[in-house]
């Protein structure tokens, strides 16, 4: 069962990869490289008993109906983050002089920082609305319950590294929604295209402007036309994909028919969010002025503390790194 595989990919093994994480950030491979050894191997060793004890396949079985399980998992993930925490925490306590960070924030101008927290708060109309729009025509109810959405969704990605937050856009869309999870999928899978596009199209203009340019500009036009390639040409390569395995001894498994039926889904929702010229236009230009929010913000913030940049030079430095 998908959905439950992917409750049980943010259930049990998000934390480990955050500690992990953790482990790089805080030295612990420098340090105490016998430990650390040990450790980023350990941390997993929960997430795989659990495996044993509570199937990744009926992790939604026992996710309604085993309230022990319930409390297993929520405790499990509490005690990472608490050790994430310690471990963040120990890191600047050892790195970072408290005087010189005081001193910089009592020297920062406040305007320019509720400015930036301003251009920041107004990009989350901007990414309800994109999956609203998506998902109107797929069992979602209205605006408010994904402007939720999307909070929580936003959290998620926030607090587990590796970007594995972002797929609980699809639980969530399927639990709070009632999406289904193959368009809560192409939703996702759609709203990275876009952003790729967006964020790759201000890095070549940007790049243009200012002296420090990280990439040539024809290595930006390259993977631009890569992007649309795969936007425009993803539902006629699934459908052959999907002929060619329907022809074959294992679509006759149960596994490969509901995989195969899944991308099919997958399909129809990039055909059905793609297709119309009128689609494309009001995702596109939502995702622009989304991501000109972000780099506004960030602009905002750097001036905040007397650095001279400009915008230009904001969006090169954010895309670059």
């Amino acid at each position: 069962d998908i959905y439950s595989m992917l409750t049980a990919v943010l259930y049990y093994f998000a934390m480990p990869a955050a500690l992990v994480f953790g482990f790089y950030f805080s030295r612990m491979d420098e340090r105490r490289p016998k430990l650390f050894r040990w450790a980023r191997i350990g941390v997993f060793v929960p997430a795989l008993l659990f495996g044993v004890f509570y199937p990744y396949l009926e992790t939604r079985y026992y996710q309604l109906y085993d309230r022990t399980y319930y409390l297993c998992a929520a405790l499990y993930n509490w005690l990472y983050g608490v050790l994430l925490t310690v471990l963040l925490f120990s890191y600047f306590y050892r790195t970072i002089d408290l005087g010189e960070f005081l001193a910089s924030v009592r020297e920062a101008s406040w305007g320019f920082v509720l400015l930036g927290a301003l251009m920041y708060c107004m990009t989350y109309p901007l990414r309800a609305f994109r999956i609203y729009y998506l998902t109107r025509h797929a069992g979602n109810a209205g605006f408010g319950k994904t402007q939720a959405i999307t909070f929580r969704h936003q959290f998620y990605g926030r607090i587990i590294p590796f970007k594995v937050g972002d797929l609980s856009l699809v639980y969530l869309l399927r639990s709070y929604a009632d999406v289904p999870l193959p368009q809560g999928s192409a939703v996702l899978v759609l709203l990275r295209v876009f952003d790729a596009f967006v964020i790759i199209l201000s890095f070549l203009l940007c790049n243009i402007s200012v002296s420090m340019r990280l990439f040539s500009n024809w290595i930006l036009v390259a993977v631009l036309a890569a992007l649309a390639a795969v936007l425009l040409c993803a539902p006629f390569v699934i459908t052959r994909a999907a002929d060619w395995i329907r022809k074959r001894g294992i679509y006759r498994r149960r596994a490969v028919r509901r995989l195969v039926d899944a991308v099919l889904n997958v399909r129809d929702m990039l055909v059905h969010s793609v297709a119309s010229p009128k689609n494309f236009a009001v995702i596109g230009l939502s995702s622009a002025l989304l991501w000109l929010f972000v780099y506004l913000s960030m602009y905002f913030v750097i001036a905040a503390f007397g650095q001279q940049v400009t915008l230009a030079e904001t969006v090169v430095s954010e895309d670059g790194s």
